[in-house]
């Protein structure tokens, strides 16, 4: 698989789009990824450039090679050796089964391989509805879906785009097949559990809160099991999150402090959940791990695209190591990554994480 990754680092939207495009090559496909200030523009001029090319917008920003583009464009695109299906899951928040057909055709068109084929996505909300509408279809294909949420800017919304149209409440999904090798997923967790279950007895689904836990607040609870006060909560929402142990895995939920002894989730949590509370681990050591890991899974990798949580971006930036992970995660000179308000992965809606999917 061919592709090519570029940035634009000029003000003017315009001279940024070129610059972030000028060796593009007969693209299949191309990502925008700029901040809401910038997206709308940046979406019609590339889309007047190339009409008769797939191109999927998303309000937010990341890691293009060696670098951190957090006020710029970053553009993604594919160029050779894949097949590619897009479409639109609409009124997210509410109903998004309503246009699953139009996913059903794309995964019938593209007849997936064996670890031949990945979907994308990109939401502006409504994520364990969305996750569960799509993994129905992508689980029973053997389809590994990875996706982000927007991100929210000054206008106080989440854009996405399919070809020149902008969204705002809405998924857009992307079914890349590779036809010159194989294409695996990863998700990465830099928090190391504590050694002690809790038990989520009393939730607030609806508003993903949950008010009590082992008989006692939630908050109570946190508190007690870290040495804090409540004011010291929202100190350690990036050192500390909550886990949902599903099996032998651990999906993060972020966390703030409610105003009622609750503790609300940006993750939806059940009655009854087996929860821990997390440890920031090394995480250094951790991304080196996945980047070993990927290295000897693959003989020789392509591209790589990932998605990091908001709150894990600024843990990074507190620490000044955004721009060592932006090299580490380019061992291939063909990483590209964005920032997302939650990500998913496979059947799940998780915060705090890294997913990604490779290329060879």
């Amino acid at each position: 698989m061919k592709s090519h990754i570029g940035f634009g680092k000029s003000q003017d939207v315009k001279l940024a789009v070129n610059e972030a495009m000028k060796e593009i090559n007969n693209p299949k496909a191309i990502f925008i990824f700029a901040l809401d200030s910038m997206f709308e523009e940046a979406t019609r001029i590339v889309n007047e450039i190339y009409r008769d090319v797939i191109v999927v917008g998303v309000s937010t920003y990341g890691f293009a090679l060696r670098d951190v583009i957090k006020d710029n464009i970053i553009i993604w695109a594919i160029e050779e050796d894949v097949e590619i299906e897009v479409g639109i899951l609409d009124n997210v928040t509410t109903f998004p089964i309503k246009h699953i057909k139009n996913l059903e055709n794309s995964i019938n068109n593209i007849k997936p391989g064996k670890e031949d084929t990945v979907c994308l996505e990109f939401c502006t909300g409504g994520e364990e509805k969305l996750v569960s509408t799509i993994s129905s279809l992508t689980s029973k294909n053997n389809i590994p879906l990875v996706g982000g949420t927007a991100l929210t800017g000054d206008k106080g919304k989440r854009y996405i785009s399919l070809n020149g149209q902008v969204y705002t409440d809405a998924c857009v999904y992307i079914l890349i097949k590779n036809k010159s090798g194989k294409v695996k997923v990863y998700k990465e967790n830099i928090y190391k559990d504590r050694d002690h279950n809790l038990i989520a007895n009393k939730v607030d689904r609806d508003n993903r809160k949950i008010v009590q836990i082992d008989g006692k607040a939630a908050e109570q609870i946190y508190c007690e099991n870290l040495g804090i006060t409540k004011n010291e909560i929202q100190n350690r929402v990036l050192t500390n999150p909550l886990g949902k142990v599903i099996g032998k895995e651990t999906f993060i939920t972020a966390i703030q402090c409610g105003e009622d002894g609750s503790l609300t989730c940006y993750k939806r949590i059940n009655q009854n959940d087996v929860l821990h509370i997390l440890d920031l681990d090394d995480y250094s050591e951790v991304i080196h791990k996945t980047v070993d890991k990927i290295k000897s899974e693959f003989t020789k990798v392509s591209s790589i695209f990932s998605i990091n949580c908001i709150l894990r971006f600024n843990l990074f930036e507190s620490r000044n190591f955004t721009k060592e992970y932006a090299e580490i995660m380019n061992f291939c000179n063909s990483h590209v990554g964005v920032i997302g308000e939650g990500e998913q992965y496979i059947n799940q809606h998780i915060n705090q994480t890294m997913v990604c999917v490779v290329f060879e």
